[in-house]
C-alpha cells in the first residue's frame, strides 16, 4: 500500500512593505506637501474672503465712445485669469497729459479718458494686498482686460472692500 504523506501547504507570512504601499504613501506624502506649500507660499498669510470694486482709468478713448455697453461684462486677463464684472463707468472725460516731443519740449495734450469700476471676490493678504484668482492687485497696478466686445489696457487708480 502507498500511502501518501500530505503536507500541510504553508502560508506565507507578509510581513514587508511591497512596492505598492510605498508608492501609495509616497503620492499621499507629495499631495499633502503641495498642498501645504500652495497653502503657505503661494497664498501666503491669507486673512480674509472679501468683495472688492476697484477703478482703472482708460486713457486714449473715443470721444463718443458709449462706455454703458461695458456694464456687466466679465474681464479676464490674457491668461483667462476673470478679474471681475463691471459694475460701473463713467462718461468719457478729457484731462491734461504731458508728452515729450522729439525736441525734448514738453507738450500738454489732452486726452479722453473712461474710469471703469469692477466687482469681484479677493483674498486680503496679511501686508494689505489683494489677490484675485491668484494675480495680486494693488494700486498703480497696470492691466489689461478682455472681455467678449472689448479690450482695455488701464491703470487701477482705486482699490476699496465693500460689505455685500
Amino acid at each position: 500500500m502507498s500511502e501518501e504523506i500530505v503536507k500541510p501547504k504553508k502560508t506565507r507570512k507578509r510581513g514587508g512593505l511591497n512596492l505598492i504601499d510605498v508608492m501609495l504613501t509616497v503620492l499621499l506624502i507629495l499631495i499633502i506637501g503641495a498642498f501645504l506649500a500652495y497653502r503657505f507660499f503661494v497664498l501666503g498669510e491669507a486673512t480674509k474672503d472679501v468683495y472688492l470694486e476697484y477703478s482703472v482709468e482708460i486713457l486714449d478713448v473715443g470721444e463718443n465712445m458709449n462706455s454703458t455697453r461695458l456694464l456687466g461684462q466679465e474681464l479676464y486677463t490674457e491668461d483667462n485669469v476673470k478679474m471681475g464684472t463691471v459694475v460701473g463707468c463713467s462718461d468719457v472725460s478729457t484731462k491734461k497729459r504731458s508728452v515729450i516731443v522729439e525736441d525734448r519740449v514738453v507738450k500738454d495734450e489732452e486726452v479722453y479718458y473712461i474710469t471703469v469700476t469692477i466687482g469681484t471676490k479677493a483674498v486680503r493678504m496679511k501686508d494689505g494686498s489683494y489677490r484675485v484668482d491668484g494675480m495680486t492687485l494693488t494700486t498703480d497696478s497696470v492691466l489689461d482686460l478682455l472681455s467678449n466686445e472689448f479690450a482695455l489696457c488701464g491703470t487701477c487708480i482705486r482699490v476699496s472692500e465693500v460689505i455685500k
